[in-house]
């Protein structure tokens, strides 16, 4: 039988599947790359604790834009600001009075 996959050869198989020559990694491919490893359980190419750390690591697209940025794979134009930034910077544009601490 053949050796498995490790944790590092799952993320960068479901990478390259999802990102691919795209640069680009939100939501949509984090949830593609997080079925990616559960296929690859399925199919026992890997063990289901490397594809449980892969999986949570590939399903957060914030840090893997950020891990993509800082290789070269993803510019900062191509990511831009994510969910969570928009949300604060709608709700600041609609507060009245700055946060607490701030003056």
């Amino acid at each position: 039988m053949a050796d498995k996959m490790t944790e590092v050869e799952i993320k960068a198989h479901c990478l390259i599947k999802t990102m691919g020559e795209t640069g680009k990694y939100g939501k949509a491919e984090g949830e593609k790359a997080c079925a990616l490893c559960i296929d690859l359980a399925m199919e026992g190419k890997a063990d289901k604790a490397d594809v449980s750390r892969a999986s949570g690591w590939l399903g957060n697209h914030s840090a893997v834009r950020q891990w993509g940025e800082k290789f070269g794979y993803v510019t900062k134009s191509e990511a831009g600001k994510d969910a969570t930034a928009r949300e604060y910077d709608r709700l600041m544009s609609l507060a009245t009075e700055p946060p607490k601490g701030k003056k």
